[in-house]
Protein backbone atom coordinates (compact mmCIF):
# COMPACT_ATOMS: atom_id res chain seq x y z
CA UNK A 1 0.00 0.00 0.00
CA UNK A 2 2.54 2.68 1.01
CA UNK A 3 4.59 1.79 -2.17
CA UNK A 4 1.54 2.42 -4.00
CA UNK A 5 1.46 5.67 -2.79
CA UNK A 6 5.01 6.47 -3.06
CA UNK A 7 4.70 5.64 -6.55
CA UNK A 8 2.10 7.46 -7.55
CA UNK A 9 3.32 10.47 -5.67
CA UNK A 10 6.53 10.38 -7.20
CA UNK A 11 4.98 9.53 -10.57
CA UNK A 12 2.52 12.82 -10.46
CA UNK A 13 5.79 14.78 -9.86
CA UNK A 14 8.20 13.70 -12.54
CA UNK A 15 4.98 14.00 -14.66
CA UNK A 16 4.31 17.84 -13.66
CA UNK A 17 8.54 18.61 -14.28
CA UNK A 18 8.68 16.74 -17.36
CA UNK A 19 5.89 18.71 -18.37
CA UNK A 20 7.64 22.13 -17.25
CA UNK A 21 11.12 20.94 -18.97
CA UNK A 22 10.00 19.95 -21.66
CA UNK A 23 8.01 23.87 -22.18
CA UNK A 24 10.86 25.76 -21.21
CA UNK A 25 13.41 23.35 -23.14
CA UNK A 26 15.76 22.99 -20.72
CA UNK A 27 19.05 21.26 -20.86
CA UNK A 28 19.73 17.42 -21.00
CA UNK A 29 21.92 18.66 -17.72
CA UNK A 30 19.09 19.89 -15.97
CA UNK A 31 16.92 16.83 -16.64
CA UNK A 32 19.63 14.60 -15.32
CA UNK A 33 19.77 17.08 -12.11
CA UNK A 34 15.87 17.01 -11.72
CA UNK A 35 15.29 13.52 -12.02
CA UNK A 36 18.11 11.99 -10.04
CA UNK A 37 16.82 14.46 -6.99
CA UNK A 38 13.42 13.10 -7.91
CA UNK A 39 14.99 9.25 -7.77
CA UNK A 40 17.11 9.95 -4.93
CA UNK A 41 13.93 10.72 -3.02
CA UNK A 42 11.89 7.84 -4.38
CA UNK A 43 14.54 5.60 -3.09
CA UNK A 44 15.12 7.00 0.32
CA UNK A 45 11.26 7.31 1.38
CA UNK A 46 10.92 3.88 0.26
CA UNK A 47 13.64 2.67 2.44
CA UNK A 48 12.59 4.46 5.61
CA UNK A 49 9.44 3.38 4.71
CA UNK A 50 10.70 -0.32 4.70
CA UNK A 51 13.62 -0.48 7.83
CA UNK A 52 12.20 2.17 10.39
CA UNK A 53 15.57 2.74 11.88
CA UNK A 54 17.10 4.33 9.16
CA UNK A 55 16.60 8.52 10.18
CA UNK A 56 14.46 10.41 8.28
CA UNK A 57 15.49 13.68 5.77
CA UNK A 58 14.21 16.02 8.80
CA UNK A 59 16.23 14.83 11.34
CA UNK A 60 18.59 16.55 9.23
CA UNK A 61 17.34 18.88 8.14
CA UNK A 62 15.61 21.00 10.99
CA UNK A 63 19.47 22.00 12.76
CA UNK A 64 19.50 23.89 9.19
CA UNK A 65 16.18 25.07 8.63
CA UNK A 66 15.45 26.13 12.19
CA UNK A 67 17.32 29.27 12.35
CA UNK A 68 15.81 30.23 9.23
CA UNK A 69 12.38 29.42 10.52
CA UNK A 70 13.13 31.19 13.68
CA UNK A 71 13.90 34.17 11.67
CA UNK A 72 11.12 34.37 9.25
CA UNK A 73 8.71 33.93 12.26
CA UNK A 74 10.71 36.74 14.37
CA UNK A 75 11.43 34.63 17.84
Amino acid sequence: MIITVLLLGFGGAAWLEWKELRQKEEGRRTYWIVFGILGFALIYSAAVSFDKTLPSLSSYMIPWLKPIQDWILMK
